[in-house]
């Protein structure tokens, strides 16, 4: 129960026996009631479309160096994977053209078989704006346990990549292509726990590496995203000096390349640009921390609007459950730090969103109370209505 709050444990006693003795406070209409996990959602999409070009921006250089195919199957793949994006996002409703330019032009730079920085650039930029476009959340809203993440690499993935993550297991002689060398410091540098749960998530193409987002909650996903970072055969973890002040969300979405930057202050210059840092890194990694009061605002904020989203195509259903994810999943982490007024501002209106949501009321009004829930907060953002 070290990472379930009280909250939690009553949704699964509401579940399992239809009962629970529940504070005060939450006999009020306007609080959320809880509710099983949401459904598969139309978010996966984006979710697809960012973990296809991480793929790209990972495995790029393995089909092209110096302007030069080298790997004839795996130059196919990258401009099938591109092109396919590409495809999909162009026939989404809510495309919007410089993105569906930018990803025509990481077709270009494909074909044109550029180098391999050019092409991860754009992969980077475009997972960006994807994230940014769909409102997508791309890190855990626990700290990562990597003890069971270790446990559920023993039971479910050394049959192939073998007990130290090297792609030497009992299976992998018979697959082709082998399964990943997780222990190889050169590519595990460039890759992110975020990639990994991805890969969790849909499984690789092409691969024997199956789809677990049936299998492993997001929390398993991420433990296990989390554990394959600390299998890199140079992973030295050493605990810094100083706090180095790493977020959850950076040490989702980071590789360690990208978070040696975020640790340089800009102008300094360094002997050993990355290796200084690498120990710090490993040590942020093999230890993570619990999400901040920012990111918690942020998986409110985000599912909010898909809810709002989701409810202006017509999707009341959809619109329910990412409305009550925002609640359990962001805003109930924080509101116990809040002032009771505001939070109980913000939990009258979220009724009323949610009651405006279930009795197919007008979009106009879901709008008005979807406004005054994301300006509560901005208002906690800026650092008011927090408690002394």
């Amino acid at each position: 129960m070290n990472r379930v709050s009280f909250f939690s444990f009553a949704l699964l006693c509401v579940i399992l026996t239809g009962s629970v003795t529940m504070p005060p406070r939450f006999f009020s209409a306007a609080a959320p009631a809880p509710r099983p996990p949401a459904a598969a959602t139309d978010t996966e999409n984006g979710q697809r479309w960012i973990f296809t070009l991480q793929y790209i921006a990972g495995d790029y250089d393995r089909a092209v160096q110096n302007g030069q195919i080298v790997d004839s199957l795996e130059y196919s793949e990258m401009q099938r994977f591109a092109h396919t994006v590409a495809a999909a996002y162009q026939s989404a409703p809510t495309m919007k053209k410089p993105t569906a330019a930018a990803l025509l032009k990481l077709e270009d730079l494909i074909a044109a078989k550029a180098e391999a920085p050019a092409v991860r650039a754009l992969c980077h930029e475009l997972a960006a704006t994807f994230i940014k476009e769909m409102n997508l959340i791309v890190f855990p809203r626990f700290s990562p346990d990597l003890a069971n993440g270790e446990k559920l690499f023993g039971e479910n993935c050394a049959t192939c990549h073998g007990d130290c993550g090297a792609g030497d297991g009992p299976s992998a002689d018979t697959l082709n292509p082998k399964p990943r060398d997780f222990t190889d410091p050169h590519r595990l540098q460039k890759y992110a726990p975020h990639q990994f749960f991805q890969a969790l998530t849909f499984g690789v193409e092409g691969t024997a590496m199956a789809a677990f987002g049936e299998v492993f909650t997001p929390e398993e996903r991420w433990d296990l995203a989390f554990y394959l970072m600390t299998l890199r055969r140079d992973f030295r973890p050493e605990a810094p000096a100083a706090d180095p002040q790493l977020t959850l969300k950076e040490l989702a979405t980071h590789n360690n390349q990208e978070l040696a930057a975020l640790l340089t202050p800009p102008g300094r210059v360094r002997r050993h640009p990355l290796l200084e840092l690498t120990a710090v890194i490993d040590y942020a990694r093999q230890n993570p921390p619990q999400p901040t009061t920012d990111e918690y605002l942020a998986i409110t904020e985000r599912l909010l609007k898909q809810s709002l989203a989701a409810y202006a195509r017509g999707d009341s259903a959809q619109a329910n459950l990412f409305a009550y994810d925002a609640y359990w999943q962001g805003f109930e982490m924080i509101e116990g730090k809040l002032q009771y007024s505001l939070y109980n501002k913000f939990e009258r209106i979220f009724g009323d969103y949610n009651t405006c949501i279930e009795k197919a009321g007008q979009l106009k009004q879901a709008q008005g109370l979807m406004k005054m829930l994301l300006d509560i907060l901005q208002h906690i953002r800026q650092g008011k209505g927090w408690r002394s």
